[in-house]
Order: C-alpha cells, then structure tokens, then sequence
C-alpha cells in the first residue's frame, strides 16, 4: 500500500549529472513512494525547477559537482526556503564549505537504500502532524 511506503506523499529534488547514479537513485526513490523533481543534470535546470511556480520539494539529493559546477548556490537557496538536503558525492566533509555543514554526506559509492534513509530522517520531522 503506498502509505506504508517510507517516502509516500514526499517530493524529492535530485540533482546528479552521472546517468547512472541518477536512474538508480530515481527508481529508487519511486518504488519508496517518492515524487521526484528530476532528476536534473544541471545545475540551471535545477535552479529553474526550485524556482518554477508550484510545489516546492520536501527534500533534496545533490551531487556537489555538477558538470564542473558546484552546487553551493542551489543549497543556499534551499536552505532559505528551509527545504532539507543531502550531499551524494564523492567529497567528504572536509572538503564542503563549513556553512553546509548540517547537510548529511552519502559518499560515492554508496548504497542506495543509505540515501532513502538518510531522507527519511530529514523529512521525519514533515511527517509528524
């Protein structure tokens, strides 16, 4: 049933520009019970959708590089509008700048299933009404 699935009812924006990484983590994220935005491939796609008029994403999944760019200014946008992400990506936290620290790290390579758990530990508190 899709209310006992642990992110029913949850949009997740992804942004990742690795193909592979990204339809993993999407069929992922769907057979959850998430709605995905994405996943986006740039980092202008990204900032256009988050800015687009309608429903903003319950919580994020950002590659930090993507195609050369880092994503520091979409995570600055999402934590203006108070939306909860993760970083998916090869740096480790010594590497992210400190005002990004309270974001949590999946490292590369990782499990899947680690990423929809730390998701849902971001969004737990949106699920609780």
């Amino acid at each position: 049933m899709m209310q006992d699935l642990p992110l029913s009812g949850r949009t997740i924006l992804v942004v990742e520009d690795d193909f592979f990484q990204a339809q993993d983590l999407s069929d992922e994220l769907r057979e959850q019970g998430a709605t995905l935005m994405g996943p986006f491939s740039t980092l202008a796609a990204a900032e256009a959708a988050l800015s687009a008029p309608g429903e903003a994403p319950d919580a994020a999944i950002l590659d930090i590089k993507i195609r050369n760019l880092l994503i520091y200014p979409l995570a600055q946008a999402l934590d203006e509008a108070g939306i909860p992400y993760l970083f998916a990506t090869g740096y480790d936290q010594s590497s992210v700048p400190h005002g990004f620290h309270h974001a949590p790290i999946c490292e590369k390579p990782f499990q899947v299933r680690s990423i929809v758990s730390a998701l849902c530990n971001l969004c737990e508190p949106a699920l609780v009404e």
